[in-house]
């Protein structure tokens, strides 16, 4: 997927999304202006038609009835599937376990965290799963010996790309 404002640069969606969510910063990447909006579509194309359209209310019915919009991010979803995807972005998933091939969601961080830690033998840092501005799936897990080590040295840019 692609992500463009009014500005029409397009960017990585992940990465817009990443801006607009969690980090809270509404610029594009780019060139730095405040976007209201953000389209998400599957081309660079038809983002920008859509928002040429929806400028000026010229979207017809059945476009309008496609999107879907999240007014508290400004994100303008072009399908249900695109809005779906960035949802699972949010979702209290197990990536370990699908990485194996099973899909294991959950309904809070805790139950996850107990998961990770009985399953899995891994735990996060609580310090960076609140301080650090990324999706929870590029959160790092640590095993026990790994985590006592993280908190008294802390992570170099090798170990933060494990987590990205």
């Amino acid at each position: 997927y692609v992500a463009v404002g009014c500005c029409g640069h397009g960017v990585c969606w992940l990465c817009a999304v990443r801006l607009r969510v969690v980090v809270r910063d509404l610029r594009c990447p780019m060139c730095k202006k405040e976007l209201e909006e953000v389209v998400l579509a599957d081309s660079l194309p038809a983002a920008v038609d859509l928002l040429r359209a929806d400028s000026g209310r010229q979207a017809g019915k059945a476009q309008r009835a496609r999107t879907c919009r999240d007014q508290s991010s400004g994100i303008i979803y072009m399908t249900a599937e695109v809005r779906d995807e960035v949802g699972r972005l949010f979702d209290y998933r197990c990536w370990l376990c699908e990485a194996k091939g099973s899909v294991r969601c959950f309904s809070t961080l805790d139950a996850l965290s107990q998961h990770l830690h009985n399953e899995h033998r891994r735990q996060f840092c609580r310090t960076c799963l609140y301080g650090r501005r990324v999706f929870l799936h590029e959160q790092i897990l640590y095993s026990t010996g790994d985590l006592e080590r993280h908190r008294r040295e802390g992570d170099g840019l090798a170990q933060l790309g494990r987590g990205i």
